[in-house]
């Protein structure tokens, strides 16, 4: 049962070291995480003043609220409004 274990945590560490070898050298990563701390940012605030961030995270009106900044960090980016709505389908349909 021990050696069955060992196996099992051996096993999960390899899968983890490659899928953060990808996340490494994966630049698109990199720009999806700084996207996600941008977003991030008013909830870290909300928690450096004492607020629990992941029951304010999960709440409604913080998840439209994210997607509005999501909206404009896009719309600063340049991209057409065709382009908007094509990515939010991919997005919300996948």
């Amino acid at each position: 049962m021990i050696l069955d274990a060992l196996n099992q945590t051996i096993g999960a560490y390899e899968e983890r070291v490659v899928r953060e070898r990808r996340r490494l050298w994966n630049p698109l990563i990199w720009i999806i995480e700084a996207i996600a701390f941008v977003i991030r940012i008013p909830f870290l605030i909300l928690e450096t003043a004492g607020f629990d961030r992941g029951k304010i995270e999960d709440h409604f009106l913080a998840k439209i609220f994210m997607l509005a900044e999501f909206l404009a960090i896009v719309i600063l980016l340049g991209l057409k409004r065709a382009e908007i709505l094509d990515l939010l389908k991919k997005l919300l349909l996948e």
